[in-house]
């Protein structure tokens, strides 16, 4: 029976070595017009100009953006904003014989942009000035030419440091123009400010290298979570004009709030009744002294933020190569496939490591769209893939390469001569992650509550108890709240403080999303295509169909 059974093993064994595999077991049955060869292919862009983006638009959601800074290679890049002051009810009274007392401006800093770190704090003067004249209706450009006098209207001179809010006041002769708004002027937004245009700001020019951009809050309302819902606040950007004037008979002090460029006339009340933000774009404008450099790229690939220099890479150049890589492998572009496509732009790290703050987080591929009205540039990436790179920095490698794989299938589809062919010129624009910050006033208050714990805890256990007073936190006497002389567990200085801090995360929450970047200070130099060792590169893995004739 052993024997058998060892003979049988034998047996087994034998017939299981001698299976084989067949690989193409069913390939015959696949589509032969569904069957690819891969290739990649990778080459030299030879072809890259840098161009001014002379159509962005100055109309920002976000802040106001103003300061200058110079650089050796750069020169001068300044920044300026044009704000509206709006009432913020659409019916004003000034009773009779109104008298001026005082016009303020305020609004938040939001943040500040340098190009060292060692001017975050120094000290600017700020410039304010009146229009002369409204935005026209055909102004959407940054580089628009701004229309304004050039006395100060404010009482001194405003000084921004970088950390503060922007605050200043108007002098008499300009603010008192606004007592003599009428509900006519209110009608409508053109109508009002065709008396009232507004006001431009910006600092004084650096005498040498360096310089800040400041940049402010200038929401009226902001949203406010709660256990019952959403509710709008009030925010610390607005302008109020003081005065004094007859009411019925009795002189009364008595004030007008103004909130900053909303694009119609509101009554903030009935948006705050149905819990809507108003809509409110300032208009930054920028100037830069770079035009000289604009043409094909040399050994340098130069690059600046706001409506400066970028590198535009044509769409004909990009063609040419990846259709000869396909003809060469005897592929027929109309019918072949990009799997894969990326630019890759390398630099050299910087001697100064710390100037690397100095590049763009994101050079985003985009395309040029326009129209005989509006410019629009549209991202070629997608935001929602995590795979594809975006062209985000990275710093070990020292490159940006975005992902431009549909783009490319596009482009090889289009016939060399196609008129259109260069609004596919991709584009490489700024972008920035921004984050926006919402607020839960319920979990606040709570983290209020138990900070306030904390502290009558700690002195309670510093003099035994009663701190605070009759009915305190620090309990009745010498009873402190959870347990005597303040030395109960529940009134454990370091358990209310955990509280306080768990609460204080939950009081806030940050999303973040990725927009084009027009505001802050940008300098990078990219290696370009004359460029000795590393260069632009196009990389491509496509696919041709397998033992299909191309036709």
């Amino acid at each position: 029976m052993r024997k058998l059974t060892a003979a049988a093993i034998i047996l087994i064994a034998g017939l299981v070595s001698c299976v084989g595999t067949d690989e193409n077991l069913g390939g015959d049955f696949i589509p032969t017009d569904q069957r690819y060869d891969f290739h990649t292919a990778e080459f030299d862009l030879d072809e890259i100009w840098m161009k001014s983006i002379d159509s962005l638009t100055a109309y920002s959601s976000r802040r106001i953006t103003i300061g200058s800074i110079r650089d050796e290679t750069f020169g001068l890049f300044s920044r300026g904003s044009v704000v509206t002051l709006v009432p913020v009810l659409d019916t004003v009274d000034f009773g009779k014989n109104p008298v001026f007392k005082k016009f303020k401006f305020k609004a938040a800093v939001d943040s500040v942009s340098v190009a060292d770190e060692s001017q975050s704090n120094i000290l600017q003067n700020v410039n304010v000035y009146a229009l002369s004249e409204p935005l026209g209706s055909k102004d959407y450009f940054s580089r628009a030419e701004i229309k304004h006098g050039n006395k100060r209207i404010t009482k001194g001179v405003p000084v921004a440091n970088g950390q503060d809010s922007l605050a200043f006041e108007f002098t008499e002769e300009y603010g008192k123009q606004y007592l003599g708004i009428t509900q006519e002027d209110l009608k409508d937004l053109d109508t009002y400010r065709k008396k009232f245009p507004g006001i431009y700001i910006c600092t004084d020019d650096p005498s040498g290298y360096g310089g800040r951009f400041d940049m402010y809050k200038f929401d009226i309302l902001e949203s406010v979570k709660s256990t019952s819902g959403t509710y709008l606040a009030r925010t610390d950007n607005y302008a109020i004009l003081y005065f004094n004037g007859e009411f019925k008979g009795e002189r009364r002090d008595s004030s007008v709030m103004f909130y900053f460029s909303p694009v119609k006339m509101q009554n903030l009340d009935s948006l705050i009744n149905v819990r809507t933000l108003p809509s409110q774009y300032v208009f930054n404008v920028d100037r830069h002294e770079t035009d000289h450099l604009i043409g094909k790229a040399g050994d340098k690939i130069y690059i600046e933020g706001g409506s400066g220099i970028k590198p535009v890479i044509p769409a004909s150049e990009i063609q040419s190569l990846v259709n000869s890589a396909i003809i060469k492998q005897g592929g027929n572009p109309a019918t072949a496939l990009i799997s894969k496509a990326t630019i890759e732009m390398p630099f050299d790290f910087p001697d100064d490591y710390t100037t690397m703050f100095r590049y763009p987080k994101v050079l985003s591929p985009t395309i040029k769209i326009s129209t005989d009205t509006t410019v629009t540039f549209a991202g070629l990436t997608d935001a929602s893939a995590s795979d594809e790179n975006q062209g985000d920095i990275n710093r070990s490698l020292c490159n940006y390469s975005p992902d431009i794989t549909h783009h490319v299938q596009q482009i090889i589809r289009k016939k060399a001569d196609d008129s259109k062919l260069s609004s596919y010129d991709i584009w490489l624009l700024i972008m920035w992650y921004e984050k926006t910050t919402t607020t839960d006033a319920s979990a606040e208050q709570t983290a209020q509550f138990y900070q306030q714990l904390a502290y009558y805890s700690y002195m309670n256990q510093l003099y035994g108890g009663g701190y605070g007073g009759y009915g305190g936190y620090g309990g009745y006497g010498s009873y402190g709240y959870g347990g005597y002389g303040g030395y109960g567990y529940y009134n454990n200085y370091y358990n209310y403080q955990t509280m306080a801090q768990y609460a204080y995360s939950s009081a806030t929450k940050t999303t973040s999303s990725t927009e084009l970047d027009k505001d802050r200070y940008y300098r990078a130099i990219l290696r370009g295509p004359k460029a000795e060792g590393k260069k632009p590169k196009l990389k491509v893995t496509f696919a041709i169909p397998k033992g299909f004739p191309e036709k």
